[in-house]
């Protein structure tokens, strides 16, 4: 491209690369304010999604664990229960897991009174039939 040679037309190239256009390129089909609302309605129901399967997963749940990190302070309980979806005939099952403060591998009295201190705990506080 060949420089201006008068200044009129310097002038022209100079307001016509100043201004940008405003809206949509022409044949786009979304504007950016659509796509944006898009992702956050999307968010929202994933977020959703997530809470609902959260609540119906581990709701019945949440009492016996609060109430066990009550009993047993600093054991970050975690229940878990129902039946493997890989053998529909195999019993439902209940499963606490806990931090403890010894090795239960090496110290298997201290683990066993342990465990059968939870299973009490977890009887008089939780419907354990089902399991």
């Amino acid at each position: 491209m060949t420089p201006p040679t008068d200044s009129s037309q310097a002038d022209n190239m100079a307001d016509s690369t100043d201004t940008l256009p405003t809206g949509p390129p022409p044949g786009c089909i979304l504007s950016v304010r659509s796509v944006v609302v898009g992702i956050f309605v999307f968010a929202f129901i994933v977020t959703g999604t997530m809470w609902v399967y959260w609540r119906l997963q581990d709701g019945p749940f949440i009492p016996l664990e609060q109430a066990l990190s009550m009993e047993f302070r600093g054991s970050r309980p975690r229940v878990e229960g129902g039946q493997r979806k890989m053998h529909k005939d195999s019993p439902a099952i209940l499963q606490i897991t806990m931090k403890v403060d010894f090795d239960p591998t090496r110290e298997t009295e201290r683990f066993q009174a342990f465990a059968d201190h939870v299973a009490r705990f977890t009887r008089q506080h939780f419907d354990v039939r089902p399991y």
